[in-house]
This record gives structure tokens, sequence and C-alpha cells, in this order.
């Protein structure tokens, strides 16, 4: 291996997509020390540089299983100077798969480094979710970036920051609304504990479905979506209750997409309400779902 390694650092034109290649493949048995950093983080500094799109996520996500196995996080830190340009360049990519591994690869970075060094990361992303002046790959990269690092550091730091989220999703501004909206389309992905905040931002994330702007509706409307698809057979009361709930809503909009949305939720559910014995929902739950579906057909 770093035969190939040394080729790729001396001709990168030629090694470098072999030497990400390998990297990928090999399964570290140890943790990766400081003298291990030097050799590859030059090589992770090229291939996210790189106009090869192929090299430029195998980069990205060699990036993320590096600084997970990582031995001390504080060897990282001399490397941000390098890093840094090269994850936000991916960040911004207009490819999606690259944006997310290069998301993942700072939540990761983020992670390691600890929350006091994660501050600036987070404060640059928020610079980019607030900005009149960013195109739709940058804004979501943003969004994305956000999301991962908000997830990166537990329960009690992402009290805190989704918060944030919850009121610029409402903001008097189109942009932020569409930008932090968009942050709750990948925190479904990216926070193992999501779950349990469904009943809070189901809502949230329906009332958008009322928005004035066509983007905030399209991006809230893919939220519950997302939600469905991830928890509705896991946990589908966690998103019937606040689906039921927004189906009687004083805005007609919101009645008309909740019901849409329940539809959907019934489908992935395989069609749980039409049985005898519905195998994802209680029979109480299959009534009212029902009930409020007959209600509505007058609407």
């Amino acid at each position: 291996m770093l035969e190939i390694i040394i080729k790729a650092l001396s001709n990168s034109t030629k090694y470098l997509r072999e030497a990400l290649n390998l990297l990928l493949e090999t399964s570290f048995v140890h943790r990766i020390d400081a003298p291990s950093l030097s050799l590859l983080v030059p090589l992770l500094d090229s291939g996210l540089m790189m106009h090869d799109n192929e090299c430029k996520q195998m980069a990205a996500q060699l990036m993320g299983n590096i600084c997970s196995l990582t031995s001390n996080p504080s060897d990282l830190l001399p490397y941000m100077s390098i890093l840094m340009p090269a994850i936000k360049n991916s960040l911004f990519d207009s490819i999606p798969e690259i944006r997310a591994s290069a998301a993942k690869a700072m939540g990761s970075l983020a992670r390691g480094l600890g929350i006091e060094n994660s501050q600036e990361m987070l404060g640059w992303l928020r610079e980019h979710l607030n900005s009149h002046n960013t195109v739709a790959s940058e804004r979501l990269g943003a969004a994305q970036g956000f999301a991962e690092l908000i997830s990166a550091h537990g329960v009690a730091y992402f009290e805190v920051n989704h918060e944030e989220v919850v009121i610029r999703s409402n903001d008097e501004d189109g942009d932020a609304r569409e930008a932090y909206r968009s942050v709750l389309l990948f925190l479904a992905t990216s926070f193992d504990q999501f779950v349990d905040y469904l009943p809070k931002l189901v809502p949230v994330m329906i009332e958008g479905l009322a928005d004035e702007r066509d983007e905030v509706r399209k991006v809230s409307m893919r939220n519950v979506k997302v939600c469905i698809k991830q928890f509705g057979k896991s946990s589908p009361n966690q998103l019937v209750m606040p689906i039921m709930r927004m189906m009687f809503s004083f805005d007609s909009r919101v009645r008309a997409s909740s019901s849409i949305l329940m539809f959907q939720l019934v489908k992935e559910l395989e069609n749980d309400i039409i049985k005898a014995q519905p195998k994802y929902l209680t029979i109480d739950i299959k009534h009212q779902i029902l009930s409020s579906m007959f209600i509505l057909r007058h609407d």
C-alpha cells in the first residue's frame, strides 16, 4: 500500500484514483496516528480538489472514514487549513452524491474535533444558509452540512440547534425558509434519534405546504415524504397522529396536502387500514384514519 501512496503523492494524475480505491477497500485494524495522517491528507486534498467526480466522491468518503478512525482528534487540527477548503469545495458541488459525501466528512471531522473546534464550521454554514447570493446546489450543500454538524455532538447539542432550524423555517424571508426547511430534510437521515422528534417537527414540515413560495412548498412536501419512507413502518404512530391533526387545519391547502400524505403513508404501510387485523397500526388508529378520510371527502 505504501508504494502506491508514494506514487500517488508524486504523480496524482496517474495514480491517485488507484490509491484512493485501495484505501477505501482497506479495513483498518489500528487507529490512524499523526504520521499516517501526514501521508493521507495530501491525497485527500488532491482528490477533493480534482475535476474527476469519481475521485472527488471517493476522497470525500475516505475523509469521513479517516476522521472516525483517528486515534487523537487533535492530530487533525494542523491539517484543517488544508482539508477545509477542499471539503467546502466539494460541499457545493453540483452532484448530490459528492455533496452528501462531503457533508458526512464534515460531520465526522466535527465529531472528532469536538464542539469547541466545530463552531467556526457551523458559523460558516450558517452564513451560507442566510445568504441571498447562493445557487440551489450551494444552499442544499450548506443545509446538508449544517444537518450533519448539529447531529454530530449528541442529543443536547441537537436540542439547542434544532430550535434555531424550526424558528428560521418560519422566517419572513423566503430564501431562509427554503434553506432551513432543507436542513430538516437532511436531519431525518443524519440524526439517529430524529424519530423521537417527529410529533413536533412533522406539523412544522406540513405547515410549509401552505407557503406562498413554490420552492418552500416543494421542499416541505419532500420533507414529509422522506420521513414516511424512513420511519413509516418502524414508527407509524409518530407520523399518523401529527398528519391526522394537520388534516383538520384551518388552511385548505394544508388539509389537502395532509390528506395526500396520509394516503402515501397508508400505501407505505401496505394498505394496512383495509385489513381486518392491521400489521403496523392498532385497530383504534385504523378507525381514526378511516373516519378522518370519510369526513374530508366532503371538504
